[in-house]
């Protein structure tokens, strides 16, 4: 949904919108002045906890998922095939309600 996406400084020290995930929410709700006070000092808050040395799982659940807001929006994954015919469908038939809006220019 729309509120499974989160802007952080985690990452890149600059706001990044990504998917949520217990290691990013940790950092924005328990660990706030934490990274306040990394980032200040130049560093990036995901690099010093990589530094401290992880396992293969905990790089994994720490990896961050670009996404837009728009993300919210989706609802069903579609083959890309079937996206652009009901684009088309939608296409053909707005051009076809504003064709017959237009009228032949009067002969006066």
């Amino acid at each position: 949904g729309y509120h499974d996406t989160v802007r952080t400084l985690v990452f890149t020290g600059r706001p990044c919108r990504i998917r949520k995930n217990p290691y990013v929410m940790d950092w924005e709700e328990n660990r706030a002045e934490e990274m306040k006070a990394t980032l200040v000092a130049g560093k990036l808050p995901y690099t010093v906890d990589e530094g401290k040395g992880w396992t293969a799982d905990e790089r994994k659940a720490a990896t961050p998922w670009l996404m837009g807001q728009v993300a919210g929006a989706i609802h069903e994954i579609k083959p890309a095939e079937a996206i652009v015919q009901e684009m088309m469908s939608g296409a053909v038939s707005i051009l076809r309600a504003n064709a017959a809006r237009c009228a032949p220019a009067s002969k006066l």
